[in-house]
């Protein structure tokens, strides 16, 4: 690109030359429209000339065309010669050797009358060695690719695009091994179909085959000696006042506020624990009266057997 923004001055300045030499009004330019000109029939001049399209083969639209030739030496030894051409389609250029034919037209990239700036072509922007580039594959299908991998430069880092074999996703990957995906936001939120009050907010269904929720203070002080575990009454007192189990959300917080999953599946283990307490001790209860029911059948079956005597 560098080279291509030195052609403008070069153009301006070549212009007032000519201007000297032909007239105050402008630069002479040959009427040569059916003639492809190799490298090596200029020398050491910059040339203007009017070309049909076809004539150069160049890429673009329109029949015409304006070409500026650049020769700044007589032969190979000065290095690389250079053609602009003008059309509707655009400002393209070429390059080649003297004693050489011509290299192939490439585009300038340039704003067009919309404002856009527009090429058929993929865009790569390179710096450092890393490499950013920007396609379009069809009409449905863009991406962007990133090559930044410095012990193997052409393979291929990531890549983040719309579309895909008739689709309608827009995909991120990381395809380097062991990749992560990191959405890094300062101090903001993450929303799928929804503005987020949280830092990660969904509006719809979320599956996973494995969910992890860190937790602190998971209630095994349930089991402690000191802990004060509430009767069956208490908790009866409650639930008939209440509605619902103590410390834990009534159905109208939890439609409002909505469910925190790792809180609930602390309190919910808390009273499973809890109840486990109250479970072990019904059974000792249980295992007491089975003992005195069985010494109770003892005693019986001992009168009876005194009294058939």
């Amino acid at each position: 690109m560098k080279k291509f923004i030195l052609f403008y001055p070069m153009l301006l300045l070549t212009l007032g030359a000519r201007a000297q030499y032909n007239t105050a009004s402008g630069v002479f330019v040959y009427d040569t429209r059916n003639s492809d000109e190799v490298p090596i029939q200029f020398d050491k001049i910059v040339h203007f000339d009017f070309k049909a399209r076809s004539t150069v083969n160049v890429p673009g639209s329109g029949t015409f065309s304006g070409m500026m030739t650049f020769a700044p030496w007589g032969d190979a030894t000065g290095d690389m010669y250079h053609q602009l051409n003008f059309n509707n389609g655009g400002i393209y250029y070429r390059q080649g050797l003297a004693g050489s034919n011509w290299g192939m037209w490439r585009a300038m990239i340039m704003e067009g009358p919309d404002g856009r700036v527009r090429t058929d072509k993929e865009l790569h922007l390179n710096k450092g060695g890393n490499n950013l580039i920007l396609t379009a594959g069809t009409l449905d299908h863009s991406y962007m690719s990133f090559y930044a991998r410095t012990n193997a430069p052409d393979q291929r880092s990531g890549w983040f695009g719309f579309g895909s074999g008739g689709g309608s996703n827009i995909s991120v990957a990381n395809e380097l091994p062991g990749g992560n995906i990191i959405l890094a936001t300062n101090g903001g939120n993450v929303g799928i179909d929804v503005d987020p009050k949280e830092k990660l907010s969904v509006k719809g269904t979320i599956k996973a085959e494995k969910i992890k929720v860190t937790i602190k203070d998971w209630p095994d002080y349930v089991f402690n000696p000191d802990y004060t575990l509430p009767s069956l009454q208490e908790t009866a007192r409650y639930i008939t006042e209440h509605k619902h189990l103590p410390d834990i959300p009534a159905a109208a917080e939890v439609e409002e506020s909505g469910l925190d999953v790792g809180e609930m599946n602390k309190k919910l283990l808390q009273k499973v624990e809890e109840l486990t307490l109250h479970l072990i001790e019904q059974q000792k209860v249980i295992q007491s009266q089975q003992t005195a029911i069985t010494q109770l059948n003892k005693d019986v079956q001992s009168m009876k057997q005194q009294l058939k005597h």
